[in-house]
């Protein structure tokens, strides 16, 4: 037996490297690792698996895996890291996620559902896509819209860092692009009411009044 003081010990292993990291969220290429970091939050769910799809093909996944509750689950976060060469020519991603279905409560988890990541940078709808199909029971592949992947490039550090916003002394207005800006005496100029270039437009009086912050409602 290796005497105490001269045994090695054993190297330390980058569980993200293999298993993903929970930060940050939706899709991340990294370029040193030529693979793509994947990150999505649920509070509730039992069990998540990854889809990556080609755009020819929305319907089919070209590459699927399923999570590991211990391995890929950090908190209520569920990431994963895939090679490039393990996902192909996919470009497109989505989620199918287990959970409980108790409408009292909130949860409306279907396992047959295809799930847009709301982190997703951008979204693809397939030629079939249909909201009532994704709206109404069974199953939607082919028919949900997707995430699209970023591009295989490297992050750069940004040259002028954005000066940190704290939250204490922020003063948010909440409202719809549309109700705030359709109507004549909103001040928004014909060919822009209703629209986000009439919300560009009454951003000065959202100052005026002191608004730091506008969130724009639905999210989706």
């Amino acid at each position: 037996m290796a005497d105490a003081t001269t045994r090695q010990p054993p190297p330390e292993r980058d569980w993200d490297l293999v298993d993903g990291s929970p930060s940050p969220l939706g899709s991340t290429w990294i370029d040193s690792q030529r693979a793509y970091n994947f990150a999505v939050y649920s509070r509730n769910a039992t069990g998540v698996t990854l889809l990556c799809y080609t755009q020819a093909d929305p319907a089919h996944p070209a590459y699927e895996q399923r999570l590991d509750t211990f391995a890929n689950k950090t908190g209520r976060i569920w990431h994963c890291r895939v090679s490039e060469g393990a996902m192909g020519q996919a470009t497109l991603y989505g989620y199918r996620v287990d959970g409980p279905s108790t409408p009292a409560t909130g949860d409306r988890f279907d396992a047959e559902k295809i799930l847009l990541d709301p982190y997703a940078r951008a979204v693809f709808f397939p030629s079939d896509h249909s909201r009532v199909a994704c709206s109404a029971p069974g199953p939607t592949a082919g028919r949900a819209p997707l995430g699209i992947l970023p591009p295989k490039v490297a992050a750069s550090p940004p040259t002028n860092p954005p000066r940190p916003r704290h939250g204490h002394d922020a003063v948010a207005y909440e409202l719809l692009v549309r109700g705030f800006t359709q109507r004549a005496n909103s001040g928004v100029t014909p060919t822009s009411r209703g629209t986000f270039a009439g919300l560009i437009e009454k951003l000065p009086y959202l100052r005026y009044l002191g608004v730091t912050m506008v969130e724009r409602m639905p999210v989706h």
